[in-house]
């Protein structure tokens, strides 16, 4: 009787023990996702809300952005996308993001394969810097 009662109770805690918090790798996903998002909808506000304030491309990033939007439509998906590790304050994934022209003066359509380092801006993880490691035109 013990053992079908200590059985009860464990399946008990197992079936009301709450969802595990996201991992960080869920939360790396998210940041990329809203980056993408942000910059479907041209939306430069929400776009430098995934960069890290004190991230040294913050100004530049803002003003190529700005820049972009403002010349041309264009489409962004991701392609790939690879967790790699997190290591303290940083995080670390690759991603392959492609890019193609909807309206604007001459573009060349294109997948760019990236290293994005993240870092922790409180709570959130925000875009900390990228590195662009190749890219692959599609015309």
């Amino acid at each position: 009787m013990k053992a079908i009662y200590l059985c009860c109770v464990v399946l008990l805690g197992l079936i009301t023990t709450p969802a595990s918090a996201a991992t960080t790798e869920d939360l790396i996903r998210q940041v990329i996702d809203q980056n993408l998002d942000a910059s479907q909808r041209e939306d430069s506000q929400a776009y430098m809300a995934t960069m890290h304030s004190q991230s040294l491309a913050w100004v530049p990033t803002k003003k190529a952005i700005q820049d972009i939007f403002g010349n041309y439509k264009l489409n962004y998906s991701l392609d790939q996308f690879h967790y790699i590790t997190q290591e303290n304050e940083y995080a670390y994934a690759r991603v392959w993001i492609r890019t193609t022209k909807v309206s604007g003066p001459t573009f060349h359509n294109n997948k760019l394969e990236a290293l994005i380092v993240f870092k922790q801006e409180g709570d959130t993880w925000k875009v900390w810097s990228q590195a662009n490691m190749q890219i692959q035109y599609l015309d």
